[in-house]
């Protein structure tokens, strides 16, 4: 499986230490990571299940465009979100190839903060709050379709190809 994003998406914060992406906090490029010892990791790409790996990041900053595809090529199926980027300004992506009890999943999680710690997303200038009895609405759509990958999702879930 492939994760297409906007193209402005190619920095990550590591959010969970673990046996790919070691150092909290640290920052890569996306999609592919590289390390100090010159090796590289794809992140865009879901390897087959393993017994090893998982990865919890967070996309460095405000994204500037609301939405998120998975492909999977060999079902030619394309899974997309689109949501308000201006309500829900973070994407957050956890990856498990089978390292974290044995399951493979994987979850796109737009959000209104990011590192999944208030504390920490202060120190990265990505916290939100909402003040007592105040609410905040906003939407996703989840769009499935069969066929060539898509490059886009719009805002209303419609692929674009």
């Amino acid at each position: 499986m492939e994760i297409i994003l906007p193209p402005s998406m190619n920095k990550i914060i590591n959010s969970v230490p673990g046996p790919r992406l070691k150092d909290y906090g640290k920052v890569y490029s996306f999609p592919v990571a590289q390390f100090q010892d010159g090796s590289e990791l794809n992140l865009g790409n879901i390897p087959e299940k393993n017994d090893f790996g998982y990865q919890k990041y967070y996309f460095l900053g405000k994204t500037d465009e609301g939405w998120c595809i998975l492909y999977d090529g060999k079902k030619r199926i394309n899974i997309g979100m689109s949501y308000p980027v201006e309500k829900v300004p973070y994407l957050g992506m956890w990856v498990n190839e089978g390292g974290w009890e044995g399951q493979y999943n994987i979850a796109p999680e737009p959000a209104t903060g990011g590192m999944d710690r208030v504390d920490a997303a202060k120190i990265w200038g990505m916290n939100s709050v909402l003040k007592g009895n105040e609410y905040y609405e906003w939407y996703l759509n989840i769009s499935v379709s069969e066929g060539e990958k898509a490059c886009k999702i719009k805002e209303n879930g419609e692929f674009v190809i």
